[in-house]
């Protein structure tokens, strides 16, 4: 190393408060860095105060002080002082050996060469009777100049770094977190949970599943196993509602259309009676479609309704004479729910939230396929006053409570940050 020695005034009034320190030190540090573009930083921290010590190392984490290096410099394992053995203990100075002392000190020079200070207190005394060459051997032989290892300052920065990712749902972000402070090595069975919920928030169930089969615990990953259908529309709705807690809103409104109409189908089997499975049919495009043959076989009194529909409607019914049934679309739905409403208040709302679901799907349509994001003024104006993004999920969750009972108090609505708390706990 080409050692380069320059002096740099600090002034940090309260030193002994962390964040007084750690501006100027981070100040320094940059400027060194700046004035050194090729080389490294080594940052002696052996003593100190423990505030410097402290803002050193957390500074010496960050990325950009990748070339900063921390050292220690250990005690050595003999030292011999002049003119006799360390062990001995030192004689008591007289009073006149003092004053002494004191005046030497006084006719000292006011500035020194700080270079050749440092330097000469950085070498070891050499030992009694030792030749140049053996000193500077032993020298090499005992080098104690060590770097600290700052995995637990890593890791502890790391820690607090994934709590936030999960809190964000970020799980690829989190496995780059696990991977690069090697938790991921000491903890296993933390990046094995963390590879569970990025699979299962992708929808991969079977995937998850297998990450977690031997997991060793009680605890239950899906509650609903056995029950496809049921599982599948709510592992759908979680994922809805990660976007709609994260700020996702343009993302949430484009995978809205789905769930509706599963939500739609579900709500008229379980609540009106009507089996969607039983008449609809797949075209050659593979388009699923209501048929006006089985409608008429099952549901008579339904496709007679739907017949008479206004003009505006019957274009999606392909009404008239010709009457041939409809696409699935969540319009068609809409139709069907306002036959079983029958003027019962409770169904009369529900009637009216899919009704606004379809003006939903417009802005879901604009975002799709343009340049558009929506916002929660949007949502309100679709939907109503009174129903921003969340109300909009807390509804359709209401919805799926009342269709399937065995949802009321389910543990699988808190799925997410059970396992969140489960990886935490384990850090």
């Amino acid at each position: 190393y080409l050692i380069i020695c320059k002096k740099n005034d600090l002034e940090i009034p309260e030193a002994h408060l962390l964040e007084a320190c750690e501006g100027p030190l981070e100040n320094a540090l940059s400027t060194v860095l700046r004035e050194n573009p090729e080389g490294e930083i080594l940052v002696n921290v052996t003593s100190g105060t423990g505030q410097f010590m402290t803002i050193l190392c957390l500074l010496a984490t960050k990325p950009k002080f990748s070339r900063v290096r921390l050292m220690q410099v250990a005690a050595p394992s003999e030292v011999v002082k002049e003119g006799g053995n360390s062990q001995e203990k030192k004689e008591e100075l007289s009073d006149s050996d003092k004053e002494q002392q004191i005046e030497e000190k006084k006719e000292e020079p006011a500035e020194i060469d700080i270079v050749e200070q440092l330097m000469k207190n950085n070498q070891d005394n050499r030992q009694e009777n030792e030749t140049e060459e053996d000193y500077k051997a032993r020298m090499q032989r005992e080098n104690r100049c060590v770097s600290p290892n700052l995995h637990c300052i890593d890791q502890a920065l790391a820690r607090k770094q994934l709590e936030k990712l999960l809190e964000s749902y970020e799980y690829h972000a989190a496995k780059i977190i696990l991977e690069s402070n090697r938790i991921e090595a000491d903890q296993p069975e933390i990046m094995l949970l963390v590879e569970h919920l990025q699979l299962r928030q992708n929808l991969q169930r079977r995937e998850a599943w297998e990450k977690v089969k031997d997991f060793q615990g009680d605890f239950i990953f899906f509650p609903l196993a056995g029950q496809e259908e049921l599982e599948e529309i709510v592992e759908y709705y979680l994922v809805l509602e990660m976007l709609q807690k994260t700020g996702k809103l343009t993302e949430l409104i484009i995978r809205m259309n789905p769930f509706i109409l599963k939500l739609q189908e579900v709500y008229l089997r379980t609540q009106c009676g009507f089996d969607l499975g039983r008449v609809k049919e797949q075209n050659k495009n593979r388009f699923f479609y209501l048929s006006d043959k089985k409608l008429e076989k099952y549901y008579p009194k339904l496709r007679s309704y739907l017949r008479k529909l206004p003009a505006n409607k019957c274009k999606r019914w392909k009404g008239g004479e010709t009457f041939k049934g409809a696409d699935i679309k969540i319009e068609s739905l809409c139709d069907v729910i306002q036959y079983y409403t029958n003027d019962l208040k409770a169904r009369k709302e529900v009637a009216s939230f899919f009704n606004h679901s379809i003006n939903l799907n417009y802005e879901r349509n604009a975002a799709a396929h343009g340049f558009y994001g929506v916002e929660e003024s949007s949502v309100a104006a679709t939907m109503g006053e009174d129903m921003d993004s969340r109300a909009l999920l807390r509804y359709c969750k209401q919805l799926l409570i009342q269709c399937y009972t065995v949802l009321d108090n389910n543990p699988v609505f808190s799925m997410y940050e059970d396992i969140h708390r489960m990886i935490t706990d384990k850090l």
